[in-house]
């Protein structure tokens, strides 16, 4: 991981019903870029965008460009076990800024974790950068995920 990488934000595990219900859904919003972003991005590395707890059920994940990257740049999101679970860099599209306000859902792009991935350890989700140095770009990630801490089996 980088040295520049700010603190991670980490899932918030809380209150869950009871019963066959295993939780609220909830979600969490983490920005990754050249500057002003909660993950800055200075290299061509593997950076550290969330950190999930064990028994977590990510559900989805929306990827949107809000300022286009530095040409070449690369961007993968997954984890540990798939540096792209979550999206490849053809989907995410770096060089492409959404004006409009519509985002990529992980769901409905036939990702590795397309229909979700729950961490029956903890992890971090992750952000691979390539291609090249990015002088510019912002991109948005929006986790959709339940608390199922109660049962990590």
């Amino acid at each position: 991981m980088s040295a520049s990488l700010t603190a991670p934000k980490i899932l918030n595990v809380g209150p869950a019903f009871t019963g066959s219900n295993t939780g609220l859904v909830k979600t969490i919003r983490v920005t990754v870029g050249a500057a002003g972003a909660d993950v800055i991005v200075d290299g061509q590395h593997t950076y550290q965008a969330l950190s999930v707890p064990a028994g977590v059920w990510v559900l989805d994940v929306v990827a949107r460009v809000i300022t286009a990257f530095s040409t070449s740049v690369t961007i993968t999101v997954g984890d540990t076990n798939a540096a792209n679970g979550y999206f490849t860099s053809t989907v995410i599209a770096p060089q492409t800024a959404d004006s409009v306000g519509i985002g990529k859902a992980c769901s409905i792009n036939a990702m590795t974790y397309s229909g979700g991935r729950k961490y029956l350890s903890a992890d971090n989700v992750v952000a691979v950068i390539g291609g090249a140095t990015p002088a510019a770009g912002l991109l948005e990630l929006e986790f959709k995920y339940v608390d199922g801490t109660a049962g990590t089996a």
